[in-house]
Parts: structure tokens; sequence; C-alpha cells
């Protein structure tokens, strides 16, 4: 699944080196495809979701600590007026019963005067348009995702991505290439890293964009998984 993860197993059950193959996850890039999304539909998201000429940022997953986005508010309120004056924020997904959570994540965006600048949205099962429709895609997760999949989505779809950097998604995301790798639970280096964004001309957003395309192109799409896993079972048929 993740480098991250055949480390864990390699020292948690001392398995000898032979026996541990790793194959990343992948995407259908045939499916997360720019050309995939509907014009109209990403037209009304971004309406929906932003307003005219600003940008718009969307951090997808579970409202929960583990998905970040209690430090992604904190970066928020660290950036200058002028800053913040240049994009809105999407956070998509459901509490699932969390609903302490959701309470003390609306309360930190108000006290920090953020209610022009955030939306929570709810859960979407639209993400080609979503991603299309988006600027940026944030996963600042607090704890290590296992691989997080919402990188190579995102990449696939052309859009930079911020992560932290730690579990699988430090194996997805290429530091300054393809997006940024920022300090887990940082809300300082999370703001550096949307500064960053901010600072980019729109050549090299979209030069950015291609770039992690062409990333999950070559290591993480869904028919190099299966061909990788059939590479396994063949060499375990043929008892190589």
């Amino acid at each position: 699944r993740s480098d991250y993860i055949a480390d864990h197993i390699r020292n948690t059950y001392r398995l000898p080196e032979a026996r541990l193959i790793t194959i990343p996850r992948g995407v259908d890039t045939h499916i997360f495809d720019p050309i995939k999304a509907d014009p109209a539909r990403v037209s009304a998201l971004r309406s929906e979701l932003g307003k005219p000429d600003r940008f718009l940022f969307i951090l997808p997953g579970r409202l929960t600590s583990w998905k970040g986005q209690m430090v992604l508010i904190d970066a928020l309120a660290e950036l200058s007026d002028a800053e913040k004056a240049h994009f809105q924020v999407a956070l998509i997904g459901d509490a699932q019963g969390r609903d302490d959570y959701l309470a003390a994540l609306t309360s930190r965006i108000a006290e920090n005067g953020l209610d022009d600048l955030v939306k929570i949205t709810g859960h979407s099962s639209d993400m080609v348009n979503l991603y299309a429709a988006a600027d940026l895609v944030l996963a600042p997760s607090t704890r290590p995702e296992a691989f997080g999949r919402i990188a190579i989505e995102a990449g696939a779809m052309q859009r930079p991505v911020i992560v932290s950097d730690h579990g699988g998604q430090r194996e997805t995301v290429v530091d300054g290439e393809t997006g940024w790798r920022v300090k887990p639970g940082d809300p300082a280096d999370l703001a550096r890293a949307i500064g960053a964004y901010l600072g980019l001309s729109t050549a090299e957003r979209q030069n950015m964009g291609r770039k992690a395309r062409t990333n999950v192109e070559r290591q993480f799409t869904k028919s190099g998984l299966q061909r990788a896993t059939l590479e396994v079972y063949q060499s375990l048929l043929s008892g190589e």
C-alpha cells in the first residue's frame, strides 16, 4: 500500500525482506481526468462554494480532528487580510455523528472571524467535478495516513495539493513540484505553504498541476496497481 505501511510491518513483525512487496494504491486516471469534468457543473460548484475572482481551496474528508480541519482554520488565522482576500475555503465532508467536533470547528471559525471565508458543505460524491472546480486541494492530516488517496485523485485532476509530511502522503507529493508537504499539526507551516501557492504565477500553478498529473501517471494508477498485483500472483503460482 505504501512504504510507510511496509516499514510498519517490517519493524513490527520482523518479516524477511523477500516476503515484503509494496504496491501503491492507484487512481483510475480515465475517470479522474480534467477532460471528464462537466464545465457547467464545475462552474456551478465554483459559484456555490466560492466567490467570483477568488481561488477555491477545498479540504475533502470526514469531519474529524484526524483530517486537520482545525489545523487549517488556525493556519488561515495566521494569514494577512490581503492574502485572505484572494481565496475561499470549502470543507467537504460529514461529521458522521461527531457533533462536538463540528460545533468546535464552527466555533473556531467564528472566533477567528472566518465565517465569510470558510464553508462547511457536507458530503459530496461528485469528486471529479469538485476537484476540477478547486484551485488547490488540502490534506493536512494530523495522524499518518496509510496512503491517503486525496493527493493522487487531486493530482490526477491536475490540482496541486498541500499534505502533511508523514505517512503515505509523504510518498505521493513532490514538495515544491506537485504541491507542498508541511509539518503535521503545524498551522504556521501550513500558512506558509498556502502563501507559497498564492505567490505563484498562473503559468507556475498550471505547470505544477501538469507535474502532479504526470507524477500520478508514472506511479499511482489503477492499472499499475492491477498489473503489479497480478505479477505477484503469477510469481507465486510459478514458484519463483
